[in-house]
């Protein structure tokens, strides 16, 4: 579902920013449901390579507000690295 935001938005920070939101509201709720997780984040996120799953749980609070817009076009390119290797199997 990301993957075609992504693709057709051209990763604009505005739908960067709403899938760092969302991914860490679900994990908060997740947590908050079981306090223990019981399944690991890749089961979740199966195509996501660890670094993007971290980088999509920091909190914007956790990043200086300078980094921002560098944090999102890293984002945007994981991810579209990750489309592409999708795409091209």
């Amino acid at each position: 579902m990301f993957r075609y935001v992504l693709l057709e938005t051209d990763g604009a920070p505005e739908v960067l920013a709403a899938i760092q939101v969302f991914t860490q509201c679900f994990v908060e709720a997740l947590e908050k449901k079981n306090k223990q997780l019981k399944f690991t984040l890749k089961t979740y996120f199966p195509y996501a390579s660890p670094s993007l799953v971290m980088v999509l749980l920091q909190h914007p609070k956790e990043i200086p507000q300078e980094l921002w817009l560098q944090t999102l076009k890293h984002i945007s390119e994981m991810l579209r690295e990750i489309v592409e290797d999708q795409t091209h199997r």
